[in-house]
C-alpha cells in the first residue's frame, strides 16, 4: 500500500515539474528574438567605452561626456535623440550611421537605455 501511495505521489510530482517545465520553455521560446540580434555590449566596448566608459559614466578627462547612469540625463532624452546622436554625431562625438548598422544602433540606444537600470 504504501510503495502504490509513494509511486502515485511521485508521479504526480513529476508531472506537475513536467508540466511547469513545458510552460517555461513555451514563455522563453515566445519572448526569444527570432535570429541573432546585434552583440550591443561587444558594439558598445568597441566604439563608445573609449570615450563614454564601459560603465557609461563617461570618461572624466574628457569635456561634456554624458553620464548614462544618471536617471535625470536618460529622462531628458527620447530613443530618437540617441538614435540621432549616434548616427550623426553630437559635440565632439562623430557620427556612425556609414559604419553602424540601423539594428545595431537601435541596440545600442537600449543597451545605453539599461545603463540607467544597473
Amino acid at each position: 500500500m504504501k510503495k502504490v501511495v509513494l509511486l502515485t505521489l511521485m508521479s504526480a510530482v513529476a508531472a506537475m515539474c513536467l508540466s511547469v517545465w513545458g510552460s517555461v520553455a513555451a514563455v522563453q521560446k515566445k519572448a526569444a528574438p527570432k535570429g541573432k540580434g546585434p552583440d550591443a555590449a561587444g558594439l558598445y566596448q568597441a566604439q563608445c567605452a573609449k570615450c563614454h566608459g564601459a560603465d557609461g559614466k563617461g570618461i572624466p578627462s574628457l569635456p561634456d561626456i554624458p553620464n548614462f547612469v544618471d536617471a535625470k540625463w536618460q529622462a531628458s532624452r527620447t530613443d530618437k535623440h540617441l538614435t540621432d546622436g549616434i548616427n550623426d554625431g553630437a559635440g565632439i562625438m562623430p557620427g556612425f550611421k556609414a559604419t553602424i548598422k540601423p539594428a545595431e544602433v537601435r541596440a545600442l540606444v537600449l543597451y545605453v537605455r539599461a545603463f540607467a537600470k544597473k
